[in-house]
């Protein structure tokens, strides 16, 4: 019996030590959201979460899904003397506040959790000004395998990224737009005959209240558009000794995205690789 719940979700706990700190986070990954369910710091624990129930048919209509983001604040530790933020709903941010030498709380690093897009892995990233440091998925884990699978085949996981991104460029090409304009001409039909009436005199009253920032958007329209003709006035203007389709640029302006999506995700791929064998070795040089 496969629990499509379970199947796609899962709690991953994640260490590492950077920055001079020791972090531990527990986090559970769904589809609909990511969880943070523990985090330790230099071995004191900062966040005082109850964990999710066990899912059960008789649970799973008890648990409100649709909960706003999480944006509390978690006392500050005895222990440590650190103050943590939480935000977020599908990627979280954990604000981490330390003293400074006056004993004011100030914000440090910033703890980046996301999970993947069907979730049951995901990970998990310690920031601190431009400095990125991966935290290590526990082994075994779904988040584990998802790292090894993305090192192992970076051109893949980029080309996936790549035809991802044309196939949001194409999908509007196909008729869709046109389709969904079809279905919901009834509905624009209505609030044009009823709400039209209403609120075209609001309409031209802002529009007359906001005529001067109009005018000041043309003007400033008008002085970028003579710096452009100033910089590249002098490039010579050409036309190509044959007729070339209508569908040949936008063809071309979708794959040179594919292909900047792909140069973006693969750089980000062997990036996030080597931050994550740097990590492995502090870890295995970190004394126990």
């Amino acid at each position: 019996m496969n629990d499509p719940h379970l199947r796609f979700s899962s709690t991953t706990t994640y260490t590492g030590y950077t920055r001079q700190h020791d972090y531990t986070i527990t986090v559970r990954h769904s589809p609909w959201r990511t969880k943070v369910v523990a985090l330790s710091i230099d071995g004191n624990e900062q966040l005082q979460l109850e964990p999710d129930p066990p899912y059960s048919d008789q649970t799973d209509t008890e648990l409100p899904l649709a909960e706003g983001p999480i944006d509390e604040a978690i006392p500050e530790a005895a222990q440590s003397n650190v103050e943590v933020r939480v935000g977020g709903w599908l990627a979280v941010r954990i604000t981490v506040k330390r003293p400074n030498d006056e004993g004011e709380l100030n914000d440090d690093e910033v703890i980046h959790v996301s999970t993947a897009a069907l979730g049951g892995a995901g990970e998990v990233e310690v920031h601190s000004g431009l400095s990125v440091a991966p935290l290590l998925p526990e082994p075994g884990s779904r988040s584990k395998a998802r790292d090894l699978k993305r090192s192992a085949k970076p051109n893949t996981f980029a080309l996936i990224a790549g035809l991802t991104t044309a196939t949001r460029l194409i999908v509007p090409l196909l008729g869709l737009g046109a389709l969904f304009a079809f279905i919901t001409e009834p509905i624009k039909k209505w609030f044009s005959k009823h709400l039209t009436p209403i609120l075209e005199p609001i309409f031209a009253w802002l529009g007359h209240l906001l005529e001067p920032v109009g005018r000041l958007l043309t003007a400033i329209g008008r002085f970028i558009g003579r710096v452009i003709d100033f910089l590249f006035g002098w490039v010579p203007s050409f036309q190509l000794p044959f007729d070339v389709p209508d569908w040949v640029w936008p063809t071309v302006r979708i794959a040179l995205l594919a292909f900047v999506a792909y140069s973006v995700s693969r750089s980000n791929l062997k990036r996030r690789q080597k931050r994550l064998e740097d990590a492995r070795v502090r870890a295995s040089n970190e004394p126990s």
